[in-house]
This record gives C-alpha cells, structure tokens and sequence, in this order.
C-alpha cells in the first residue's frame, strides 16, 4: 500500500508538469521497469481517443527486426484533470488549452501491462491512436523511451481500502468514459496560438436535439420507457482560461439549463456579457441511482441528431453560428 502511494503521488506531479503544457510525454513512466510490470504513458490532449482501434507495440533496440504486440495488455486509457486552482489549468500555457482544443484542460494516459519474454534492454513503445482521434496541434512523438531489466515483474493491483467494505483490486476501467452523446462545436486546427474557439460572442444559444433513451429492466430486454430525467446528467465543459492573449474569456459567467418531451431535448445557453461557440460544448451520459438492477441506455438502432440551434447575439437577436457535430461514443 505505502509503494502504491508513493507511486501515485509522483506519477501525479509528474503529469501535472505535463498537462501545464498540455504535451504528451517522451518516456513511460516508470522509465526502467521489468517485464510483467505496470507503466504509464500521457498521449497529448486528442479528443475521441480511445482504446478501440488503439493499438501498442515495443521494439527492442538490440532486435529492431521483432515487433512485439501490447495491445491487448492495455489497462485503462482515460483522461487526467489537473485540480482547477493549480496553476496548470488557469496559469499560461495551460490555460491556452482551451481554444486550442475547444475542450477542457486534460490529458489522455494509458495504462499499460507489460507482457512477459520481452528482452531486456533498452527500446521504444509506440502508440498508433485510433483514426477518430482529433489532435488539436499535432500528434505526439509515436515512439516513447523504456528500458527493460532482468527479472520478472507482475501487474500493480492498486488495491485500495474502502469505506464499510475493506480492501478491494483497483478497476482502472472504470476510469474511462461511460458511453454519452457529446455535442461538439467544431474547432478547426491551426498554427500555436489560434483562435480555435472564434472571436464572435454570444449572448443565448438554443440546441434542440433527438436523443432516443431506453431504460431496461433487469431481464436485459425489456424496455420500461424512455430514460427518467433524475438518471440523465448533462456535463458542460469548464473552458475557464487566460483572460487576455489566446485564452478563453473568464467572464462570460455562462449558464445552462434543458428540458426535454420524450426523446427531444432542448438545452439553452446564456451568457451576459458573451459566450464563445466551445462553451456550448457538452456530453450526456446515463447513470444508474439505485439497485433494482434497470439500465439506462442509448439507442444503439437510432443515432441522435440535431434538429436545430440557434444563436443570438447580446442584444437577443438572432445571428449566425458554427453547426456543432453530434455522436455518440
């Protein structure tokens, strides 16, 4: 427990230093592990990486010719947030984050199970994202530094003692994203220092959206209606930044609310002093509250879609803006 600790608590700092500047890391972490231990990579702020279609492989240094496969020994791939006081989220240039990437200040890890039989020696790992991944900038460096020693390591458990039920194996899956429906303005990639988010500002924005819901009883089949609002949450990105310079304005003192009938959802934006188009951005997940075993759903047979938005200026009339996308992930 005490070399767990440890463990995270320099593996924190270290991804802080690397979320200040919102990179991707040029060596695991640890740097020199065995084979059949556990390590950890930062893989830049890429919106829609993820695990599927992401693939590993190690190269020793002493034996280019062999490629060894990791792919299935990958742990969790999920994104890491800074605590939002640090002087990574609202300090220069992590606060630049946000209108690079029209998303909040995180960072993609991976976590990653060594295998055994790999030689010992010197190598590189190289992490090949899924074709959806979007980098605000460009991709990180393919190929990360590792040394592999003698020995024989194992998987860390990051076991972890909890609350009225005693010590229990670290999921690190249940790190990564639940499904949702992201709705994501577009944010076009750019030489350093754009303004992905745009200089216009809004004073209200208006998004109707067809988001079929299903919730499923414990059987696994059948449907007992569309999801109910008190298992449904809609998570708005904090895209809090610089003030002056490439940043994100710190006082557009944006707020949300929605309703919805049936399946149709209406969700309003507003802002009194003015809003850029990344601060619409959201995600909708479902989520279980209490334990008669139903499950609420996304359609999988019907995809959402947008129907309308609309924009209004900060004087409330109605102007032009961005169509955002609309998926499913």
């Amino acid at each position: 427990m005490k070399q767990n600790k440890q463990h995270w608590i320099t593996l924190g700092m270290w991804l802080s230093m690397v979320i200040l500047h919102g990179c991707a890391n040029l060596q695991t972490y640890p740097q020199v592990a065995r084979a059949g231990d556990t390590i950890s990579m930062t893989l830049g702020t890429a919106d829609k990486l993820t695990r599927a279609g992401t693939t590993v492989e190690f190269v020793s240094d002493s034996d280019p010719g062999t490629t060894y496969d990791l792919t299935n020994n990958i742990r969790a791939l999920f994104r890491l947030y800074a605590d939002k006081t640090s002087s990574a989220i609202v300090d220069q240039p992590g606060s630049w984050l946000p209108d690079m990437t029209g998303h909040e200040p995180w960072m993609n890890v991976m976590m990653l199970d060594l295998p055994g039989g790999l030689p010992p020696g010197t190598g590189k790992i190289t992490v090949t994202p899924n074709s959806e991944a979007q980098f605000p900038l460009q991709e990180p460096p393919p190929e990360m530094d590792i040394e592999i020693i003698a020995g024989t390591g194992k998987p860390n458990s990051f076991s972890y003692w909890q609350t009225f039920g005693g010590p229990r194996i670290g999921d690190l899956s249940r790190l990564e994203p639940k499904p949702q429906v992201v709705v994501r303005p577009p944010v076009p990639p750019g030489p350093w220092g754009f303004q992905g988010c745009g200089t216009s500002r809004f004073g209200a924005v208006e998004v109707n959206l067809n988001i079929p819901t299903a919730l499923i009883a414990s059987d696994g089949t059948t449907s007992l209606g569309p999801v109910p609002d008190d298992q449904i949450r809609l998570l708005v990105e904090d895209l809090r930044g610089e003030p002056t310079g490439s940043g994100i304005l710190t006082t557009s003192q944006v707020q949300m609310f929605w309703t919805r009938t049936g399946d149709d959802f209406r969700v309003m934006f507003i802002s009194p002093t003015g809003m850029t188009k990344c601060e619409t951005r959201f995600a909708m997940i479902l989520v279980r509250i209490n334990l008669t075993g139903n499950d609420p759903q996304f359609s999988q047979a019907i995809s959402p879609t947008l129907t309308s938005i609309d924009y209004y200026d900060l004087d409330g009339f109605l102007t032009t803006g961005p169509t955002p996308a609309v998926s499913l992930e």
